[in-house]
């Protein structure tokens, strides 16, 4: 994957629309506009079921493994949104916020936390740590993670 971090944000959305337009033509959902989400968890089972249906309506998604991985995603596709996983390898979800606050280019992207630990629901709360979602995986269906990202996502926001 390329690495868009020294485009300005209107030549970096003009390189995710080509690249898009290539790999499905125009047949997306209109509500998807090239929105950028990365998927950032250790267990390949939720990552690849949640990638899945994020691409069946239209969203450009990155996947990472641990934290480092997911810094690394994030540096190149900066995305309108970031799935977090918290306990991770090498990296964990925490650490992994934390250090993405510390960047200019990460301090505004919109976070949801999933996780199965509600310890790492106060980071939502956290005014340092903001914009942040937490959402349980416990008892969480497919159909209600999407609403969530859907409520978080720049189309949705600005479509109302």
């Amino acid at each position: 994957m390329e690495d868009y971090s020294h485009l300005n944000q209107k030549e970096r959305d003009e390189k995710y629309q080509e690249t898009l337009k290539a790999l499905v033509g125009d047949k997306r959902p209109s509500h998807a506009h090239d929105i950028r989400i990365s998927i950032i968890d250790d267990d390949y089972a939720i990552t690849n079921t949640l990638a899945s249906q994020l691409h069946r309506e239209g969203y450009l998604v990155a996947k990472a493994n641990d934290g480092m991985q997911g810094l690394g995603i994030v540096r190149g596709d900066l995305p309108h949104l970031i799935i977090l996983d918290m306990m991770m390898p090498d990296k964990n979800g925490e650490e992994m916020l934390k250090e993405l606050r510390g960047y200019e280019w990460g301090k505004d992207i919109p976070v949801l936390i999933l996780s199965n630990y509600d310890k790492y629901a106060s980071l939502a709360e956290d005014p340092a740590l903001a914009p942040v979602t937490f959402m349980s995986k416990t008892g969480s269906s497919i159909e209600k993670v999407i609403e969530i990202i859907r409520s978080l996502v720049p189309s949705y926001n600005q479509e109302g």
